[in-house]
């Protein structure tokens, strides 16, 4: 059964963190999730795929990706169908995935304290007033979560989102933390 992921997307994306992740999943024969859509920054559209609702979906994915630019993670973050499967993902151990802005919609959903993660310069006092420790790396992994800092490191991003996938599907409640 081929893996499956979730991009949690909006108007005011930055472009490249969709579409690299996007492209770089079905690549490698996932199959990709994305809501509610919405159209980036430098014009790229994000169009729905999948299920029109999130609530009749029963988390089938193995992993969440929240691309950024500071608008899309705004509206997202204010949208709970979406905090409800970052937060059930989080319960369930499974790789969560935020770059740029992106991390705002983890800090709604109440899953950073305590994570060391890392996320673009101007939203760190915001990472670190939600309880995370914030790292200077381009790219974190902590335990299911990845963060990463900028559109420039979506290839690092990318190439940790995919190998946590891996570790987490062999040892799914190995490393689990509380919420």
């Amino acid at each position: 059964m081929p893996k499956k992921a979730l991009i949690l997307v909006a108007d005011g994306h930055q472009d490249e963190e969709f579409i690299y992740p996007y492209h770089r999943l079905k690549e490698e024969g996932w199959l990709v999730d994305v809501f509610p859509g919405g159209k980036g920054k430098y014009g790229i559209t994000a169009k729905p795929e999948g299920s029109t609702t999130l609530t009749a979906w029963d988390l089938p994915w193995d992993c969440v990706i929240v691309p950024g630019g500071w608008q899309s993670p705004e509206i997202i973050r204010q949208m709970p169908e979406c905090l409800s499967i970052v937060k059930a993902m989080n319960t369930l151990n499974r790789c969560i995935a935020a770059i740029c802005h992106g991390p705002q919609v983890l800090i709604s959903a109440g899953i950073m304290t305590g994570v060391r993660a890392t996320c673009y310069k101007g939203m760190k006092d915001d990472l670190v007033n939600a309880g995370a420790e914030w790292g200077e790396e381009p790219v974190i992994e902590y335990v299911n979560i990845v963060t990463a800092q900028h559109y420039r490191d979506c290839g690092l991003f990318m190439r940790t989102v995919l190998s946590s996938v891996e570790r987490l599907r062999e040892w799914p409640l190995l490393e689990a933390h509380a919420i």
